[in-house]
């Protein structure tokens, strides 16, 4: 079945965002900090440039300057305590660097990991990504990304550096470096592709090899944290493969064998790129397409890996793989939560009936089940001009994601209304929990000294707007949805709906190249763990408003 795209896969630095909902399944919605302490905001800090947020922890946050391109960590009240040495930018100048509770992981442009000491910024050791293998160039390797709290960063696992075929800039290795080939043997030597770092001692702690003729993409976490998944083609046909990221140990499963699950009988020309987002440790979504066709998503479950062959490619086995369910109800936006819950919303592929269809597919930590649940249907605001943002649909984003956990219930999923602002629906039976109406969005607005509309704020589409529909994140601790658009910033009660705060961008109106006047504006907003930065845009200069939870 062919789909249209839909923004959903998460990118590093969204992986990174994510870190922004890190309660644990089954945590009480508000419980976080000290016993008695009541989470609250603290003030907003100015900052005299534009930043984004990278990744944080309890009252410290990387902060990236977006017009150096460089890094540094602050602390709650906006002081910088150190900075960060140039790191690898991938994409649209996302940075590569994680975290974990002591240390910062940032990898260098040339490659090379090192780990720095949260408080102080000392160095605590560097690994060198040139003498990982001379035939495997240390360009060609990225940190796999994961939020601070993703469980893949819990315990004793190991950092992960993963080869692709293609550098930080998209360049395609053309043939392996001169320095490994053998003049007595014209045959390529298989090459490293993985690599386990310890995260204490900066060695390595094993390593997984390739054939050096294989395409081969980054590695992603898998959602469980047991380890990386990547796609291996061997001779235009590709395989999934998964390592342990405790023990380096690799399973693989073919993609494209005989049998009417394979991808070769829905439609795959060998060849094609695959690419892949980890589900589950067994359940993965799977996108390709050929050359201006449409782009085509599977669910597929493993039923069976091969892990016979571990650390070998292009023997994969008699393995079985098959879809899960005929087709799943939502594939394109398949996600999961940062608290584990696997989730999908897809948006309505016209104008005739403008519906949202979703379904919870698996709770927490659990596995997808072999037959999907039937997809739940809930109205949809009718777009302008025949689609919707990315951003609105209910899936992650850079900015977090929207699912609401509730104690002893299932989550909410938090979608722009219909009739309401906002609406969030029981993620398993789309039944509205919650509405914010859009008279109560206008009033808080109001309120706040903006006089903007609920149509001024993203919420609902309305006519004559041209801010996108709004990115929703929740937060843990403070229990909050929080809705971000261009101009304007909205903090819910994550359990009722309630407005708890609202935030417009300030200052005095500016004249523009045409001289017409010009008020600065929100232009982008950026969040992890208990830190919120807005990116305020005005005619002359960007700068930065900071945020931060206050615990007690």
């Amino acid at each position: 079945m062919a789909v249209r795209r839909t923004a959903v896969a998460v990118s590093a630095a969204a992986a990174i965002a994510l870190a922004g909902c890190s309660l644990l399944p089954g945590a009480p919605p508000g419980d976080h900090g000290s016993p008695g302490a009541k989470p609250h905001w603290g003030e907003w800090i100015d900052l005299p440039f534009a930043s984004s947020i990278v990744t944080a922890k309890d009252g410290l946050v990387v902060l990236k300057n977006d017009e150096t391109q460089r890094l540094a960590v602050y602390d709650a009240s906006g002081g910088k305590k150190w900075d960060l040495p140039k790191v690898k930018m991938v994409g649209t100048y996302e940075p590569v660097v994680v975290a974990d509770a002591d240390r910062i992981y940032a990898q260098l442009p040339n490659g090379s990991v090192t780990a720095l000491d949260w408080e102080s910024g000392n160095r605590a050791w560097t690994f060198d990504a040139a003498s990982i293998d001379r035939c495997a160039p240390a360009d060609h390797f990225t940190l796999v990304s994961a939020s601070r709290t993703h469980p893949l960063l819990s315990g004793d696992n190991p950092l992960v550096l993963s080869y692709g075929s293609e550098d930080a800039n998209g360049e395609e290795l053309s043939a392996p470096p001169s320095a490994c080939t053998d003049r007595s043997n014209s045959s390529l030597p298989d090459i490293t592709t993985l690599v386990g770092i310890d995260r204490a001692s900066g060695k390595r702690a094993w390593a997984a090899k390739d054939g050096s003729i294989n395409v081969i993409d980054t590695a992603v976490a898998t959602a469980d944290g047991t380890g990386v998944a990547r796609i291996v083609s061997h001779r235009g046909y590709p395989g999934l493969s998964v390592t342990e990221a405790a023990t380096g140990h690799t399973s693989d499963a073919p993609l494209v064998s005989g049998g009417q699950d394979s991808l070769t009988a829905r439609g795959y020309t060998p060849g094609e790129r695959v690419h892949l987002r980890a589900l589950g440790a067994r359940d993965y979504v799977l996108d390709y397409s050929a050359d201006g066709a449409e782009q085509t998503t599977l669910m597929v479950h493993v039923d069976e890996w091969n892990p016979a062959n571990a650390g070998k490619s292009g023997k994969t086995g008699a393995v079985t793989i098959t879809s899960t369910g005929a087709q799943p109800p939502c594939p394109a936006t398949t996600a999961v939560s940062a608290q584990g819950y696997i989730y999908c919303i897809a948006l309505p592929q016209g104008r005739g009936r403008n519906v949202y269809r979703g379904a919870l597919l698996a709770a927490a930590d659990a596995a997808l089940p072999v037959t999907l649940p039937d997809p739940w249907e809930h109205p949809a605001p009718v777009p302008e001009e025949g689609d919707y943002a990315d951003a609105g649909d209910g899936a992650a984003t850079s900015f977090g994601d929207p699912l609401i956990p509730r104690e002893g219930k299932s989550p909410l999923v938090a979608l722009l209304g219909k009739e309401a602002a906002v609406e969030a629906v029981d993620a398993a039976t789309g039944e509205t929990a919650w509405q914010l109406k859009k008279a109560d969005l206008t009033a808080a607005l109001g309120r706040a000294g903006g006089g903007a509309s609920a149509s001024a704020a993203g919420a609902g589409g309305s006519e004559g707007t041209d801010d996108p529909a709004p990115a929703m994140r929740y937060v843990p601790g403070v229990d909050e949805l929080q809705i971000a658009t261009l101009g304007t910033v909205i903090g819910l009660s994550a359990q009722t709906g309630e407005v708890a705060w609202t935030e417009q961008a300030t200052g005095s109106a500016t004249a523009g190249a045409s001289g017409a006047p010009q008020r600065a504006s929100i232009g982008m907003v950026t969040g992890a763990g208990d830190f919120l930065d807005l990116k305020i845009d005005a005619a002359e200069k960007s700068t930065s408003r900071l945020r931060a939870v206050q615990h007690g």
